[in-house]
Formats: structure tokens, sequence, C-alpha cells
């Protein structure tokens, strides 16, 4: 299990390279499309929406098939959608290729979630979790400025083909570290039943300030990183590779705050480290 526990860890960290290595080539696209580059940051919404949005709707799926089979067709799907995107010959064939990727990587990080809570005891799990969500800010952070070096030295097709490739190689660890992982098919896969879970969900009061509370946080954070290479284009600095390390600069303070749970937890508590 502790290798399914890594395994899933690389998915994430790979998962997450998809979301911000476009960004720090905003303006080569608008350059080669002839786009303003405000729409071209667009790509970002056409990611993050739909990987928002799918997560409630792919969450019975993964009980029923296996979570481990839903990150793999997930990942399949990803590294598809990014490999079209590479070759798209208008703007619109990229945003409907970031659109089904976003799509792909929302069925995939959930179900790594709930894989490593059903599979790490209650004692640990918040630790484990905090690990597989720095793995995930790892690759945000290797995204951002791996994708800002090589859009220098290529273009942003490279950038694609270089997600693309880094995709493969966690499909094809997956497919490896999976092998062994036993699936205890859920109940019938019934969407009535799913709808009728979230509303019990919902009748908690503190569940609805808490999605108001991730959903502002959200806004508030990923916002800006769109347009960091934009503002920057504009100030006199073309370089995707430094647009990159400005973006990268948050995931590196994820990252730390990922390896350093334990301490923080004995320090704060649950209840003071959210606080």
């Amino acid at each position: 299990m502790n290798r399914a526990l890594i395994v899933v860890s690389f998915i994430a960290f790979s998962t997450s390279l998809f979301m911000r290595s476009i960004d720090p080539v905003v303006p080569q696209i608008s350059g080669e499309f002839g786009m303003p580059a405000a729409d071209v940051a667009l790509l970002a919404t056409a990611f993050a929406l739909p990987f928002a949005v799918i997560q409630p709707l792919l969450g019975p799926v993964g009980d029923f098939f296996g979570k481990t089979k839903l990150m793999l067709a997930g990942m399949t799907l990803l590294v598809l959608a990014t490999l079209a995107g590479a070759f798209a010959q208008n703007f619109t064939w990229l945003l409907i290729a970031r659109l089904i990727s976003g799509v792909a990587a929302g069925a995939i990080f959930p179900a790594g979630l709930a894989f490593v809570s059903d599979s790490v005891a209650v004692e640990r799990r918040q630790i484990a979790l905090g690990r597989y969500v720095a793995a995930a800010l790892a690759g945000n952070l290797t995204g951002a400025w791996a994708g800002g070096i090589v859009g220098d030295f290529t273009n942003w097709r490279g950038v694609l083909f270089a997600a693309t490739a880094c995709g493969a190689l966690a499909l094809f660890i997956g497919l490896w570290g999976f092998r062994d992982v036993k699936h205890d098919r859920g109940p019938r896969f019934d969407l009535a039943f799913a709808a009728n879970s979230y509303k019990t969900i919902f009748a908690n009061p503190r569940a609805k300030w808490t999605y108001l509370g991730v959903l502002l946080e959200g806004i508030a954070i990923f916002g800006i990183f769109p347009f960091v290479a934009i503002l920057l284009h504009e100030s006199g600095e073309y370089r995707a590779t430094i647009a990159g390390f400005v973006i990268a600069g948050f995931a590196i303070g994820g990252a730390l705050f990922g390896l350093f749970v334990p301490q923080l937890l004995k320090l704060f508590g649950t209840r003071g480290l959210m606080i």
C-alpha cells in the first residue's frame, strides 16, 4: 500500500503540472493567434472551471468503479487532450483541449484524496493528506517554472508536448503501481443517491460556509496567475522563464507547508491550524 500511496502522489504531481504550465507562455499564444493576451488568459478558466464543477459529479463514479480506475482513466484523457492541444491550429481548438483537460484533472485529484483517506489510519490521515497536497503543489511549482523554461527554448507547443510526456510517464507508473490494488465495488451507481448525499452534506450549516470560504480563497489566490506573464510582458520582461518563477513562488510556500504539517499540527491543533 505504501507503493500505491507513492504512485498516487506522483500522479497528483503530474496532474498539477498541466494546470500552471501554460500560464508563463500566454503572451506567446497571444502573438501566434493574434488575440488580446487577456482573452488568451481564459485558457486558465477553461481548465479550472470544469476541474471544479466535475468533481462532485465524479465522486460517486469513483466509489462504484474504483478510485484507481478513475485516476487512470482521467490520466489517459488528460494526456490525449493535452497532446491534441499541442497541435491546435486555432484558439478555439486549444480552448476546447484545455476544457477537456480540466475535466480529466477533475476526475484525478479528488479520487486521489479519497484513496489516501481510505488507505491511511485516522491518526495519520492529515499528515498523509498534507503530503499528497504537497506533491500537487510541487507539480504546480514545476509546471510553472519548467513551462517558462521550455517556452523560452521552444514555444508554447513545446510546453504542451513536455506536459504530455510527463503525463504519459505518470500513466505508465500508475498502471504498474496499482496492479495489486483491490477494489470492493460500491453500491449500484445512482445519481439520485448521490444527489441525496450532497443534500445531507449541505444540511450541515457549516458546509455552506466551508464551500463559500474555499470559493473566495480560490478567486483570491488563483485569479492572478494567468495575468502574471502579461503584466511582466507589459513592463518589458519578455522571458517566460521569469514569469514561471514568479508563479512558482506560491507553490514553493505550499510545498514547504506540506512538509511541516506534523510540526504545525502539534503546535496549533487541527482547528487552530485552519484558523
